[in-house]
């Protein structure tokens, strides 16, 4: 997930590229990233400096599940 933290930007859909997809038991079908991944998003507005916070949940191999990250 990626928001501004100015409410004169708004951030559109996040655009993913294709990841691995994995079955998981507590989330359903997903997709999985093993490497570095770049995100997309338009932006309406305008902010100087632009502020933006991300998060995101990763996992390590079939055990663990990290909680999601956040600032």
């Amino acid at each position: 997930k990626v928001r501004s933290l100015d409410p004169a930007v708004q951030v559109g859909p996040l655009t993913l590229p294709a990841g691995k997809p994995k079955e998981d038991e507590y989330f359903g079908r997903t997709e999985v990233y093993y490497e570095e991944v770049v995100a997309e998003a338009a932006l309406t507005g305008d902010a100087d400096p632009l502020e933006l916070e991300g998060a995101y949940q990763g996992c390590k191999d079939e055990s663990i599940r990290y909680p999601p990250q956040q600032p």
